[in-house]
Order: C-alpha cells, then sequence, then structure tokens
C-alpha cells in the first residue's frame, strides 16, 4: 500500500511539472506572440512616420522653391507691371497736359474773337 501512495504521489509529481512545463511553454508562446505584434506595430509606425517626414521634407523643399524662385519672378513681374502704369500714366497725364493747354488757347482765342465782335458792333458804323 505504501508504494502505491508513493507511486501515486510520483504520478501527481509528474502531472504537475508536466502541467507547470505546459503553462510556461504557453507563457512563452504567448510573449513571443505579443512580442511579435509589438515589433509589427513599432514597424508600422516607424514605415509610417518615415512616410510623414519624407512628405514634410518635400513640403518644406516645395515651399523653399517656391520662395527662392516663384517669388522673386512675381517680384519682377510686378515691377514690371507697376513700371509700364507709370509710363501709362504719364502718357495719359501728357495727354491732359496738352489737351488743356490747347482747349485754353482755343477759349482764350474764343475770348479774344468775342470782344473784337463786341467792340466791332459797338462802333458806330460810318455811312457812305
Amino acid at each position: 500500500m505504501l508504494e502505491n501512495k508513493n507511486h501515486y504521489i510520483k504520478l501527481l509529481e509528474q502531472k504537475i511539472f508536466e502541467r507547470f512545463n505546459q503553462e510556461s511553454q504557453i507563457r512563452e508562446e504567448i510573449g513571443k506572440k505579443l512580442f511579435t505584434i509589438i515589433e509589427d506595430k513599432f514597424n508600422s509606425l516607424k514605415v509610417e512616420i518615415s512616410k510623414e517626414s519624407r512628405n514634410r521634407y518635400e513640403s518644406i523643399e516645395n515651399l523653399k522653391s517656391y520662395l527662392e524662385n516663384d517669388v522673386p519672378k512675381l517680384n519682377e513681374m510686378i515691377k514690371l507691371e507697376q513700371e509700364r502704369r507709370e509710363e501709362g500714366d504719364e502718357i495719359l497725364l501728357k495727354k491732359t497736359n496738352d489737351d488743356t493747354q490747347r482747349y485754353f488757347i482755343i477759349i482764350e482765342e474764343f475770348k479774344m474773337w468775342f470782344n473784337l465782335r463786341k467792340r466791332l458792333e459797338k462802333k458806330p458804323k460810318k455811312q457812305f
């Protein structure tokens, strides 16, 4: 009977160790799966951050190119347009001044003619 108990205890001990080994293997497998999931998530985030960083760098380069190339061109175009408008304004001003002067001369000539006519009409007419 003692031998049966010893044998029973050894069987129980063996089953307990098997159970501990199974649980240890299960924990190890879960740990590996969790590590794989974390590593995959880390790599995914790393790729996403890399893409965003590349997009940001490209955006900055595009802005830099715009500021270095396009803005000076636009400034030059604005300067040329301003000069063209100033020239147009000067031409209009000269034409306006010329027209004003011409009208002034015409008005003065008309006044002279009108005064002359008035004087001639006031003079007594000589009879023949």
